[in-house]
């Protein structure tokens, strides 16, 4: 009996402790296994819900930012039933009439969809009709049937789904589109995309999981996800995958690749966050994702500002309540220059007296006339952390950098994770925000989200300081502060 109630207490020692803090990349870490995640608004409250094992993890949240965990909703399936495995697939949560109605698939071949129902998002059952979707034509059978998301349409009075099928008659992945008046009847129509067959060179994917549907002015967007569709090279990256987009003119379709689709990604055959949703925030519409990496835990990544350029295309920018994660100024500085030579002369400079393992890093960057140059932060016997800028390639890339003098050797080397070139990035001065906070760094440059990144096995404590190769580098308004720990059980 005493076992069972230390085991319970040292559980809720270990949530507390887990659940506790904001960290750079990072808005909330369960003290269970977290997978898909997607939320629903029920007045001021932000509701979040995420795959585990089969069962549903949760939480809740007033600002996106602060998480409260909440219990767990177990698996109610029985061994011989449909789902028996548990709600492994992803689903969407929605409210019609006086119930809440949970979505999921079974993980079995040919997926089926389910759904369990509540009267307060407390307490849940299993919907007797189960399972409500099968694939079906258009779609092919004992394929991909996954990942339905529902919206509301007040012009028609009716639900709109969409969901990852596979088209009957051309094979290829699709985005499904269904409708229903109850929610439990539904209308099957043809895909609102079709992808053409996949190449790492073309515009074809290879799964479209977890989409996601809005609007933003007079254009329709889906944002979906996967990981499997690596390319070449695309938005600025090489090896690329992750979150992508389609845009169209109209809400029924269709909807075309964009030039530049992945929205938020990563490059080098990484796989640092992934499922990008969103969500309207106080007029404001969001994109928000889980991290994933080799090292940590699965995490709610920090939510991003979704911005629409004046084509219509899209772009992540950083969204300004997460200022609030600033907490003690460890370092301020007007100017810094690296007072660099002419030819290869390399300097490597640490700041004196500062160092920190969680951190926000604010400044502007002029290269002036150097080749190449960079902020580096847990430095430790002249190796580092850092992003690095080279204007001639229109790149920056993020990494470990270790400084050699060995036998006047004077050499950096940049271990590069990740890179990203686009031209005109550098053009000018460059306002940088560097979060790091466990193994997690984000990077964004002119308020424009450039890198989340994982970065196992590296120094996690240390100094901060800048290097230049080829001429000088100035930072100017240097400010570095600590993450201040925020209690999300408040």
């Amino acid at each position: 009996m005493k076992k069972g109630i230390y085991n319970r207490i040292f559980a809720l020692v270990i949530l507390v402790l887990c659940s506790s803090y904001v960290q750079g990349g990072i808005t909330f870490r369960p003290s269970i296994r977290m997978w898909d995640t997607w939320m629903i608004q029920v007045g001021d409250d932000y509701h979040l819900f995420y795959l585990s094992r089969g069962d549903i993890g949760r939480a809740v949240s007033k600002d996106l930012i602060h998480w409260k965990p909440l219990p767990t909703i177990r698996n109610m399936a029985m061994e011989g039933d449909w789902d028996e495995r548990g709600m492994r697939m992803t689903g969407c949560t929605i409210k019609h009439g006086d119930r809440y109605y949970m979505s999921y698939g079974s993980g079995q071949p040919g997926i089926n969809i389910g759904f369990i129902t509540s009267k307060d998002l407390v307490n849940w059952e299993r919907y007797d009709g189960n399972p409500v979707l099968l694939p079906k034509f258009p779609y092919r059978k004992n394929t991909h049937w996954r990942d339905l998301v529902s919206f509301y349409n007040p012009g028609k009075q009716n639900w709109d789904g969409y969901l990852f099928g596979i088209h009957d008659k051309t094979g290829n992945p699709s985005i499904a589109h269904l409708s229903s008046v109850d929610y439990l009847d539904w209308t099957y129509h043809e895909p609102v995309f079709i992808s053409e067959p996949y190449t790492r060179y073309n515009k074809g994917f290879v799964f479209l999981e977890v989409p996601d549907c809005f609007q933003m002015g007079d254009r329709h967007y889906i944002v979906f996800s996967s990981v499997r569709s690596r390319k070449e090279f695309t938005s600025g990256r090489k090896d690329a995958s992750g979150t992508w987009y389609l845009i169209g003119e109209n809400k029924e379709g269709p909807y075309a690749v964009p030039e530049s689709p992945l929205l938020l990604g990563y490059g080098h055959g990484r796989k640092d966050s992934y499922v990008g949703h969103t969500i309207m925030y106080q007029g404001n519409r969001l994109l928000y994702h889980q991290t994933w990496g080799d090292d940590g835990p699965v995490c709610l990544g920090t939510p991003k500002l979704v911005h629409q350029k004046s084509d219509g295309t899209l772009e992540l920018h950083f969204w300004q309540d997460l200022a609030k994660l600033e907490g003690e100024l460890l370092y301020e500085k007007a100017c810094l220059l690296s007072e660099g030579g002419d030819g290869d002369l390399r300097i490597w400079k640490q700041i004196d007296t500062v160092s920190a393992r969680d951190f926000l890093i604010r400044c502007r960057i002029n290269m002036k006339n150097a080749e190449s140059g960079g902020i580096i932060w847990h430095h430790s016997e002249n190796k580092a952390k850092g992003i690095s800028f080279y204007p001639g390639k229109d790149m920056v890339t993020i990494g470990e950098l270790e400084y050699r003098d060995l036998l006047n050797a004077n050499t950096i080397e940049n271990r590069v994770l990740d890179d990203y070139q686009d031209t005109g990035l550098q053009e000018g001065e460059i306002d940088v925000r560097i979060m790091v906070r466990e193994h997690m760094a984000e990077v964004y440059i002119n308020d424009r989200w450039i890198f989340t990144t994982s970065m196992p096995g590296l120094i996690r404590d240390g100094g901060f300081g800048y290097w230049s190769e080829g001429g000088d580098i100035g930072l100017e308004g240097l400010r570095i502060s600590v993450l201040e720990p925020l209690d999300t059980l408040q």
